[in-house]
């Protein structure tokens, strides 16, 4: 049974990382939140699409074609003003660090990573590398109920996400990221 699960997991994470914008794959150093949880998962239909058509526009819930189409219509609306909607939950205008994120390897030899929900729809994932460089890497996020989806062009994760306290935990089929909430004197 194991070997089955290794060599299915394995077959999935081909699948990943030959899917994608024109036959490409998101990257590894593509180290945003949703990009992470996208390499994690794999390939997996309910939770993640992967390719050129996925992650256009606002993201949708998979596998719900009442929701596909009022984000399409919401991705329509915004297109020719700058990108926003109002569907960001009680996610906008946080900021969340890193705590943990499994599988081990998913995000990588990272030193650190702050996450922040703009309150234009917009997710800017910060790390910072071992070697002491900085990537920033922006998506698009919306939350439905307790789904929280992020998308960028290639890919679209379905997560399911829940607040506790000053807890963030992110989860989307193997993958879960545990995040702390950063307060600053602004507020945020």
């Amino acid at each position: 049974m194991i070997g089955y699960r290794y060599r299915l997991l394995l077959c999935c994470w081909l699948g990943l990382m030959t899917a994608g914008c024109s036959g490409g794959r998101i990257a590894a150093n593509q180290l945003g939140l949703g990009a992470i949880a996208a390499r994690s998962v794999g390939h997996t239909k309910q939770i993640i699409e992967v390719g050129p058509e996925a992650g256009k526009g606002i993201g949708y819930v998979i596998a719900d074609e009442a929701d596909r189409a009022r984000a399409r219509a919401m991705s329509d609306a915004s297109a020719g003003s700058n990108y926003s909607h109002s569907e960001l939950g009680p996610l906008t205008n946080t900021r969340w660090r890193v705590r943990s994120l499994a599988p081990e390897d998913a995000g990588g030899e990272r030193l650190s990573m702050l996450a922040t929900f703009r309150p234009s729809g917009h997710l800017v994932t910060r790390t910072i590398l071992p070697d002491s460089t900085m990537r920033l890497m922006t998506e698009r996020y919306r939350v439905v109920g307790d789904t929280l989806i992020i998308n960028n062009d290639g890919y679209l994760v379905n997560a399911q996400y829940r607040i506790n306290g000053e807890t963030l935990t992110i989860i989307a089929g193997d993958f879960v990221g545990v995040f702390d909430r950063v307060r600053s004197r602004d507020g945020l």
